[in-house]
């Protein structure tokens, strides 16, 4: 079985002879962000996880390939998807909070890690949340 793996968007075009395709996605993790004065910073949380079995493919068609840009300090991850978000589509993470596969499209799917949150009065980061993997949920950031 012939695997593509795709770090950008691109266009998957259909082999000959190729009729269904098994689609995995993870979306993209959130940005971390600084701790107001006296107070703790915050990782960023981890992208979503979601397999699609099965999709029906026809032969030469391109399908259009979404993999989610990385958020900046603070901002939200993006989601990742194959030919359109209500085909596959895993969420990336929202900030503190790791993608949420409930909002993710799928046959299986897990959510991504929250970040952490640094202690005492100190404004640096925390360990940012961990991606979700192929078959469970991400871990927490320190």
């Amino acid at each position: 079985m012939a695997v593509d793996t795709y770090t950008a968007d691109d266009t998957w075009v259909c082999p000959s002879g190729v009729t269904s395709v098994d689609v995995e996605c993870w979306g993209s993790g959130s940005g971390g962000r600084a701790g107001a004065p006296l107070a703790g910073g915050r990782g960023g949380g981890g992208g979503a996880y979601s397999i699609k079995l099965a999709i029906a493919v026809t032969p030469t068609v391109g399908y259009t390939v979404v993999v989610g840009a990385a958020g900046a300090a603070g901002a939200s991850g993006a989601d990742s998807y194959f030919d359109s978000a209500a085909t596959v589509m895993a969420k990336g993470g929202n900030a503190h909070t790791g993608g949420a596969s409930a909002s993710g499209v799928g046959d299986t799917k897990y959510s991504g890690g929250n970040g952490g949150v640094s202690a005492g009065k100190s404004r640096g980061g925390a360990g940012g949340g961990s991606s979700a993997g192929t078959s469970a949920n991400g871990n927490t950031g320190s």
